[in-house]
Order: C-alpha cells, then sequence, then structure tokens
C-alpha cells in the first residue's frame, strides 16, 4: 500500500509538472495545477488521518487492558485487608470473650453447694486468675491487631479494655494480699465478698455497656446484618 501511495504520489507530481510546462502562463493552467496539488495535499492528510486514528484506538485498548489489570490488583489486594481486618477483629473479640466468661462467673457467686469457706476462697482465687491470664492476652491482641482498627475503635478498645483489666486485677490483688498477711480464711473471705460487690458494680453498670457498644462497632466493620446467628453477645455466659 505504501508503494502504491508513492507511485500516485509521483504520477501526480508529473502531471503537475507537465501540465505547467504545456500551459504555464494561462488562467486556466494555473487553476489546474492549484486543483491539483489541493487534491495531492487532501489525500496525504486523510492518509495522515487513517494512520492517527488507527493508532489511538491500538493505544486505547491498550489502555484499557491495563486498567483492568490494576482493577483487579486493587480489588485483590483490597480483598487481601478485608480478610486480614475480619481476622483482627475475630481475635480480639474473642480475647474479650476469655476475660468475660472467669469474671462473670466471679461476679455471679460461688456455685459450689455447701462450700466452705476455703473452697470459697479458692473457686475465687482460681477464677481471679483466668480473668488475669485472659487480660495480659487481651491486651496483647489488641496490641498486635491495632493496625486493622480504625482509629476512633481503636481509642475505644484500649479504653475499655484498660477499664476491664483494671477491675480484675483489683479483685485478684485482695485475694493475693490476703494471702500474703494470712489472715483467717473468715476475714479473707468477707474480703472478697466485698471487692466482688465492688467488681460486679463495675462489670454490670460500666464495662457491660463498653463491650456491647465495642460488638457493635465491630458488626458495623464486618458488615454483618443485625440479628445474623454468628453475633453473639460478649456478655452471653
Amino acid at each position: 500500500m505504501q508503494d502504491i501511495a508513492n507511485w500516485l504520489q509521483d504520477i501526480g507530481s508529473w502531471l503537475i509538472e507537465a501540465l505547467a510546462a504545456v500551459i504555464i502562463g494561462t488562467g486556466a493552467g494555473l487553476a489546474i495545477v492549484a486543483f491539483l496539488a489541493r487534491r495531492i495535499v487532501d489525500y496525504n492528510l486523510e492518509r495522515s488521518a487513517d494512520r492517527f486514528r488507527a493508532e489511538l484506538a491500538e493505544r486505547t485498548e491498550a489502555l484499557k487492558v491495563e486498567l483492568g489489570i490494576r482493577a483487579h490488583e486493587y480489588a485483590v489486594a483490597l480483598s487481601r485487608v478485608d480478610a486480614q481486618r475480619s481476622e483482627a477483629i475475630n481475635r480480639i473479640h474473642a480475647a474479650l470473650r476469655s476475660w468475660v466468661k472467669p469474671t462473670a462467673r466471679i461476679v455471679a457467686g460461688c456455685p459450689i453447694v455447701n462450700a466452705s469457706t476455703l473452697d470459697q476462697l479458692n473457686y475465687f482465687r482460681e477464677r481471679a486468675e483466668e480473668a488475669h491470664a485472659a487480660a495480659m492476652s487481651l491486651v496483647d491482641a489488641v496490641a498486635d491487631n491495632s493496625l486493622y482498627l480504625p482509629g476512633e475503635i481503636y481509642e475505644q478498645v484500649v479504653d475499655t479494655v484498660g477499664r476491664s483489666t483494671h477491675a480484675s486485677a483489683a479483685f485478684l490483688r485482695v485475694l493475693r494480699q490476703a494471702e500474703a498477711q494470712q489472715l483467717e480464711p473468715t476475714i479473707s473471705l468477707r474480703d472478697v465478698a466485698e471487692a466482688r460487690q465492688r467488681l460486679a458494680a463495675i462489670f454490670h453498670d460500666e464495662l457491660q455497656p463498653l463491650h456491647q457498644d465495642i460488638t457493635a462497632a465491630f458488626r458495623k466493620l464486618l458488615m454483618t446484618a443485625e440479628g445474623d446467628g454468628d453475633q453473639r453477645n460478649l456478655f452471653v455466659k
């Protein structure tokens, strides 16, 4: 096609020169020369436009392919982040539940029928140690997964975790101090009963609403519909 185009262009140029040589100086000759010149120029412009349109279509298709690849990569990355956030929320939620369970049992009181003073002290000491260990694991879980929580929710979780661990630690401290001072079991149980009442008040009036707020925030992050079966409340025993 390029050779044919060049040949036609050469023929056109030769015709112009031939006609110009024969009828040069006449008005008709100049008009013919001008007409043929315009035709050649129009032909060259049309060829350039066709070539430009072809290149533009090729580049447009290449851009569409590249944008499609980028969109897929972004979707994959976003899906990975969502999965990591979901896993982080599950870990923190599980750690919260691990703290709530022994703490709720302390608040509920000793379930042993006709338990002796020593049995009651041992029961509360075991639950208090469980709550304390769970509190330490909870702190680690929040620190390890803080990257995946939005700032406002992270601050809410940290505040709630701090209040929770402080409350269970205060109860455990009473038991450890009684043991360190070698108090009589009856005196120790009386101190533990008072500490348990303080813990129960904090647990019901302060901590339970905070934990429920965190559960609601986690549900929103996970985009889980209200009332789904996997939306367990933290305070379900």
